[in-house]
């Protein structure tokens, strides 16, 4: 019994440690998530801050003192956030010397033509700090981003257009 009570009493004190260590971790990147989050939001939606969670999420965003919750905005603007949140990471990254690489796959789908030109902007600015790699089969909704541009030809194509 006595073995049993040292056990549990070294496996609460780990639990306890390691929460503690996972709160500080949080702590220590959630600050500098937001701040590296925020002039991205701004840039896209003037006077709007974020209002990110401890867990990274972003519960909101603030709008000069109203919060509008990230779950009642438009998919457009939600798919936009998320893009913009993957820039800051990834600017965190390079701030401790890390590569850093974006890779988004069909993304903005759901942006009207003012945004689309405006998270484009975005893009070509980051795009000059770090590498963004965009997967699309919707090629006209990237013509305004200055970029190196692969095609994929399937292979029904190669082989037919060969002989």
């Amino acid at each position: 019994r006595d073995a049993f009570a040292l056990d549990h009493r070294a496996l609460s004190l780990l639990r306890s440690t390691l929460r503690d260590a996972g709160d500080d971790a949080k702590a220590t990147f959630n600050a500098p998530l937001s701040a590296r989050l925020a002039p991205y939001i701004q840039d896209l939606v003037p006077d709007a801050t974020p209002v990110v969670t401890p867990d990274f999420s972003i519960r909101a965003i603030d709008r000069n003192g109203v919060e509008e919750p990230f779950l009642q905005l438009s998919d457009g603007t939600r798919e936009q956030i998320a893009i913009l949140a993957r820039l800051a990471f990834a600017d965190m990254l390079q701030e401790q010397g890390l590569p850093a690489l974006v890779v988004l796959d069909d993304a903005l789908a759901f942006s009207d033509s003012a945004r689309l030109e405006r998270m484009a902007d975005i893009l070509q600015e980051a795009a000059k700090r770090m590498q963004i790699i965009i997967l699309t089969c919707r090629e006209d909704r990237f013509y305004g981003i200055e970029a190196t541009r692969l095609q994929i030809t399937p292979a029904s194509e190669r082989t037919s257009s060969a002989a």
